[in-house]
């Protein structure tokens, strides 16, 4: 258990090593970056919503990936997660002159794990549209009973595009930590509750989105 928390949390390292240098790249270049935009674009159509290329696309998925010391399924299971999380930002970042991946300060992993993780930036999305909160409360359900991994990437894809049009950011570390995790039966549960506490347990006030908590 703990070696699979390790891996998770060197995953989320890696997917943000990845993803804070291309959003930097994007917000410099702007409009005219148009090789960054081919590469999250690229990135975008390994969702199988457009062609892509394993060898175009592999330096930005694969240059640098450590050996995790894990067995082959769960190497498996790491690929996808980075595969995911990646394809996932560059959906997020389309077409936005913000930061959609939050950049995180914090020393301590466990700062890291609780800032702009997926259930609070839903619960932020649900505050800014409460006409809404129903679907995303749906879509939040939808991911729990998805049978298999490209259904709960699925469901999140759509929440993220509703996170995108409120410019509302996300801890792609966290994200993809859990979405390593919740690939293993022992661990789907705990990843299904942080969500679930995240979303109803807390409330974003201000403009910046600082949490408090809601007493019962």
């Amino acid at each position: 258990m703990e070696n699979r928390d390790r891996t998770a949390c060197d995953i989320g390292r890696y997917v943000a090593g990845k993803v804070y240098p291309l959003q930097k790249s994007y917000l410099k270049a702007g409009v005219g970056g148009s090789e960054v935009r081919a590469t999250l674009a690229r990135l975008r159509h390994l969702d199988g919503s457009g062609p892509s290329s394993w060898m175009m696309v592999g330096c930005e998925l694969f240059s640098g990936l450590p050996e995790f010391g894990i067995s082959a399924a769960d190497d498996e299971r790491a690929i996808r997660t980075i595969i995911s999380a990646l394809s996932l930002y560059a959906v997020h970042q389309q077409s936005k002159m913000l930061p959609m991946a939050l950049e995180l300060t914090a020393e301590s992993e466990e700062d890291l794990k609780r800032s702009g993780r997926f259930g609070r930036a839903c619960r932020r999305c649900a505050n800014l549209d409460p006409e809404g909160e129903k679907g995303i409360t749906r879509r939040l359900a939808a991911i729990e009973a998805a049978s298999d991994f490209d259904g709960i990437e699925y469901c999140i894809r759509a929440l993220v595009l509703l996170l995108k049009a409120k410019d509302i950011s996300l801890d792609y570390y966290a994200l993809a930590h859990d979405l390593y995790l919740v690939q293993f039966d022992d661990r789907r549960d705990s990843v299904f509750i942080q969500w679930s506490r995240d979303y109803y347990a807390f409330r974003p006030k201000g403009e910046k989105g600082q949490e408090q908590r809601v007493e019962n």
